[in-house]
């Protein structure tokens, strides 16, 4: 049993997975509450922890102190230059996300290969990044959903982005903050996908995770379906990445 941990800017995310890389047992706690945080006694079965933490030096010492409790060895992952054929054409590899690298070994190793595909993670920041012949092209970044909610609230008076909802024509301030945060992230989406099957001479696929994909998912469906763009959800792509570097390693 591997224990698979991914600790992003707002959440840590984990999984018990069995010899097979099926998940067998996971959870999520928010970063604010790690250092309180216990991992149940079912985890102690895991022989080695799998670890990719884009939250800086301060949770990993945390999460540190947790896993000193657990006989287990722990490797910390980073991005590299390639996964078996899968190049990443970053101008520094390791400086990529190990999120992102994570995401897109697992997008490259499942689904996609030598096609072209927009691997989407839709998290404390949105991040669009490109495969395309056996490469990582480049990919943009944007903050996310709740992140650009935070900012109307930090900077305006009284805008309850949270209670708002998506409208074609807004008639009050929270429908119209929290539609232009999603169209904003909606058009981050579909510039990447013009920009690539231009670059591409094809349609690419796209494959969404993250916490707030569920919310983006419900309008970017029927907006890629139109333009003939297919949608994947995979909610465990991340750790699913992890698993995959984990094994390599």
């Amino acid at each position: 049993m591997k224990l698979l941990i991914d600790v992003g800017n707002s959440r840590c995310k984990w999984a018990l997975v069995n010899t097979l890389g099926e998940i067998t047992y996971a959870g999520v706690v928010d970063n604010v509450a790690l250092a309180g945080f216990e991992f149940p006694e079912v985890c102690a079965a895991a022989d080695a922890v799998w670890v990719a933490n884009v939250a800086g030096s301060k949770l990993a010492y945390q999460l540190s102190l947790l896993l000193q409790k657990r006989s287990a060895p722990v490797l910390w992952l980073q991005s590299e230059a390639s996964f078996q054929q899968l190049h990443n054409d970053y101008q520094a590899p390791h400086k990529l996300g190990i999120d992102r690298w994570a995401a897109l070994v697992a997008a490259w190793h499942d689904d996609v290969q030598a096609n072209a595909a927009l691997v989407i993670n839709a998290g404390t920041a949105l991040t669009v990044d490109a495969l395309l012949d056996n490469r990582f092209i480049g990919g943009v970044i944007a903050p996310g959903l709740r992140l650009q909610a935070l900012a109307f609230g930090e900077h305006t008076d009284a805008v309850l982005v949270r209670d708002g909802q998506l409208q074609d024509f807004p008639s009050n301030t929270a429908d119209a903050a929290y539609s232009g945060i999603v169209r904003g992230l909606l058009g981050v989406i579909l510039a990447q996908c013009e920009a690539l099957r231009q670059r591409a001479g094809k349609a690419p696929m796209c494959i969404i995770t993250g916490g707030d994909a569920p919310t983006l998912l419900t309008y970017l469906n029927p907006m890629l379906q139109a333009r003939g763009i297919s949608l994947k959800h995979a909610p465990e792509l991340v750790l699913r990445g992890i698993y995959l570097l984990g094994h390599a390693s």
